[in-house]
């Protein structure tokens, strides 16, 4: 009769639906399980967590041979730990001055020989009324985290900073100064890099050190050899 089959072939559209339903959900299950198994082989595990800071931590380098790590934060310090044993060594403070209050730590970062943690700090003159906010780079002892040499004071902010593999120079991205480099020993500016115009928001030297790379706020990169400091490109 026309009702036999018309329920014949409901009959048949289900028993097809079922199993093609069945079908996706073994493959969802297949997939869901694998991607567990994925996750669960490639996730890492969390060595250390610390509350390190009353602010916003901004940057941290770890030592070359490894045995430590530098942060630093909004909260205007610098922390020296042991590392990966998560003890805190010291804290480090620069004292206050109205004409030089400290807003943040940017940026740390350990000499080649881990002898010396390098920062670039932010700064607020008080007493200027016209140009307030300016930036230094501080170089502090790691053995016993004194200051030793303060220098490369610029209008503004500094974004980041990059030290050479030879430790020799320090590279500054400032906002907006660009890019500037250093000599770390003694705080002398070597060369102020105006090729490109506009606020510098990251700068790195090569492994090598043979080239020195930045990028900018406005979307620009750029490179230069070292030594002559002839831009390649941007």
């Amino acid at each position: 009769s026309t009702w036999s089959i018309s329920a014949a072939c409901n009959v048949a559209v289900l028993a097809r639906q079922w199993r093609r339903c069945a079908m996706v959900a073994l493959a969802s299950l297949a997939l869901g399980l694998a991607a567990t198994a994925v996750g669960a082989q490639g996730r890492p595990d969390l060595v250390w967590a610390e509350a390190g800071h009353s602010s916003e931590a901004t940057g941290l380098d770890i030592s070359p041979d490894g045995t430590l790590l530098a942060t630093s934060s909004g909260d205007a310090t610098l922390k020296l730990w042991r590392y990966p044993q998560r003890r805190l060594l010291r804290t480090l403070v620069l004292p206050y001055r109205i004409d030089g209050q400290v807003m943040e730590i940017r940026q740390v970062r350990f000499t080649p020989d881990g002898a010396y943690a390098v920062a670039a700090v932010n700064q607020y003159d008080a007493t200027n009324q016209g140009s307030p906010e300016f930036a230094t780079v501080r170089v502090f002892r790691v053995s016993d985290g004194a200051l030793v040499r303060s220098f490369g004071r610029q209008s503004g902010s500094i974004a980041a900073i990059d030290i050479s593999p030879d430790g020799a120079w320090l590279a500054t991205a400032g906002q907006p100064g660009g890019v500037k480099v250093w000599q770390l020993a003694d705080g002398q500016l070597v060369k102020s890099l105006d090729d490109v115009p506009g606020a510098a928001a990251d700068v790195h030297f090569a492994p090598g050190g043979g080239r020195l790379g930045a990028g900018y706020g406005n979307g620009h990169l750029a490179s230069w050899k070292t030594g002559s400091w002839q831009l390649e490109w941007d």
